[in-house]
């Protein structure tokens, strides 16, 4: 069931991949699975994965001689010792036996051509030539971080020809220089997710699956069920999860503000608008006359090894695809870029962490003031009167709104008075105000809190008077 294999790839599982390529993968996995005749699109795939192959092999060749591969599989090293891997296709973690037919390239494969280019004593650089339109979401942003850190060994750039989309721009994105044509395409920060339900494909063909589980969420999208709210909820905030990290990884890798990275809405950018988005670093122009596009990004990469490196003298050609020349240590400056750039990626880490703690701030103060407000909302609504202690215990220590405690409040008996208030009860208000003559204010204070005493105490007015 090598198309099972291939599908338990492409469904129910975050993505990395440029939505345009994953339909017809889509399309040709259920035809298969379907019963459809077969179709000639692996084969097809297969063919094309292997041209480009060889065209990168031979034009490396015909500068190097057969000599210069060093992998079949790998790709070649160039005369002046660049070290060009091909990344075509579908990108997943372990491709294990379905890429043969399907055009797959895994992550392990390409961590192995990196490691074999970073050990070979003839690459002094390394390019990565990348078409393809992303993959599975497993394994990348790992790859990714290793050729970030590798960029303090060897120069390492990546030349989109044609696209570098989704998984494979986390790759490309993580060299020190990003090269396209005026044609080709890098984006598609995002991620996706597809899920398969065939439950009613099922029905119709008369099948009925039961499943015996142990845990809830155990049969989260099985294709043979209707996919649950639940798995859907938990699935858009993985989603969402892995989309922050894609976007994190690009603005630390590119430099540019995480806003920007994710303004882009994982749209895909063509040619000048990457670089203005800086997504890439500059336009290749057609290659002239016996040149491909990848080497004449190898050309670029030796010039800049040449001028950053050596202080603008070609290294002899003796020394080019062997150790470095002696007295010259050609990573220096690519060390110290890339510690520059870590510093970076940490002051904005800062930065980042000094926003969210004013955010947190910001919110705690505006928490504190909707709590006073609402406890005061509690206190003061007309349901408190005679259930002060009922009101003011809910309002402390329920969290509910003043519109909830108050129904609660309605249902609960009053208390009694106190002798204190029962004795001030029916006692009117003496004329004590601005406009009452002075005397009579006074005197009518004084038998106001005669009276309240003596209430209090159970006596009337005139025996507490006559003791």
């Amino acid at each position: 069931m090598k198309y099972a294999r291939v599908a338990a790839l492409v469904f129910n599982r975050p993505l990395l991949i440029e939505p345009s390529r994953l339909l017809p993968i889509t399309n040709y996995l259920l035809g298969r699975m379907q019963g459809q005749a077969p179709a000639a699109m692996a084969e097809d795939r297969l063919a094309k994965l292997e041209a480009r192959r060889g065209d990168t092999e031979m034009a490396a060749q015909a500068q190097a001689g057969a000599g210069a591969v060093f992998d079949e599989y790998c790709g070649a090293i160039t005369e002046d010792g660049i070290a060009v891997i091909p990344i075509t296709g579908e990108l997943v973690h372990r491709a294990g036996g379905v890429d043969a037919d399907s055009g797959l390239l895994s992550y392990n494969e390409i961590e192995r051509r990196l490691d074999a280019a970073l050990a070979d004593p003839r690459a002094r650089g390394i390019l990565l030539e990348v078409d393809s339109p992303g993959g599975e979401a497993a394994g990348a942003f790992t790859l990714a971080d290793k050729i970030f850190k590798a960029r303090a060994a060897k120069p390492i750039w990546a030349l989109a020809n044609e696209s570098a989309c989704s998984a494979a721009y986390a790759l490309a994105c993580a060299t020190s220089r990003v090269l396209l044509p005026e044609s080709g395409h890098v984006g598609s920060v995002g991620v996706i997710w597809q899920a398969l339900d065939q439950s009613r494909m099922d029905q119709a063909g008369g099948l009925q699956y039961t499943v015996l589980q142990y845990g809830a969420r155990k049969n989260d999208f099985n294709p043979h069920f209707p996919i649950s709210k639940e798995a859907f909820t938990w699935a858009q905030a993985e989603v969402a999860r892995l989309g922050e990290q894609f976007v994190a990884l690009v603005a630390r890798n590119r430099g540019i503000d995480p806003l920007a990275v994710r303004g882009s809405e994982a749209g895909l950018l063509f040619g000048p608008a990457a670089v203005k988005a800086g997504l890439a670093d500059a336009i290749l122009e057609p290659p002239g006359a016996g040149q491909t596009l990848v080497t004449k990004a190898a050309t670029l990469l030796v010039a800049q090894i040449q001028t950053q490196y050596t202080g603008g003298q070609a290294i002899p050609a003796a020394a080019r695809n062997h150790n470095p020349v002696e007295g010259v240590n050609p990573m220096a400056n690519e060390e110290q870029k890339a510690a520059s750039e870590q510093a970076a990626a940490q002051a904005q880490a800062a930065a980042l962490d000094a926003a969210r703690a004013e955010g947190q701030q910001a919110g705690q103060a505006a928490g504190m003031t909707a709590e006073r407000g609402r406890i005061a909302a509690i206190l003061n609504h007309p349901e408190s009167a005679g259930r002060e202690a009922v009101a003011r215990g809910l309002a402390l220590e329920s969290g509910m709104d003043a519109e909830a405690v108050g129904k609660i409040l309605a249902g609960t008996p009053k208390m009694a008075a106190s002798p204190l208030a029962q004795a001030m009860a029916g006692i009117p208000e003496p004329q004590v105000g601005p406009d009452a003559p002075q005397a009579l204010a006074q005197g009518a204070a004084v038998n106001l809190m005669s009276q309240i005493m003596a209430r209090s105490l159970g006596l009337d007015h005139g025996q507490k008077g006559a003791r």
